[in-house]
């Protein structure tokens, strides 16, 4: 792949509201947050801010999340504050 080229992760291609790039990449962490044996995957992108800069953002729905694990529920009270 030469440096002009987008890269591709999968099959998200470029129809997708993640805009994934070098620059700009999915970030996923893999652990066991509620340590039951259990890898809790957690994806994260690059979206703006209020202030118009790129930041780190969850893209996961929050019931999926809760139902990922209790943890979340009992440390965020909504997807806002995680």
């Amino acid at each position: 792949m030469d440096g002009d080229q987008d890269i591709v992760v999968g099959n998200c291609e470029k129809n997708n509201m993640y805009k994934i790039s070098k620059e700009t990449p999915l970030v996923i962490l893999a652990k066991d947050i509620d340590n039951n044996g259990s890898i809790d995957p957690l994806f994260f992108c690059y979206q703006k801010n209020l202030k118009g800069k790129e930041d780190l953002y969850p893209v996961q729905f929050w019931g999926s999340l809760i139902e990922q694990s209790r943890v979340f529920r009992q440390k965020f009270k909504s997807h806002k504050d995680f």
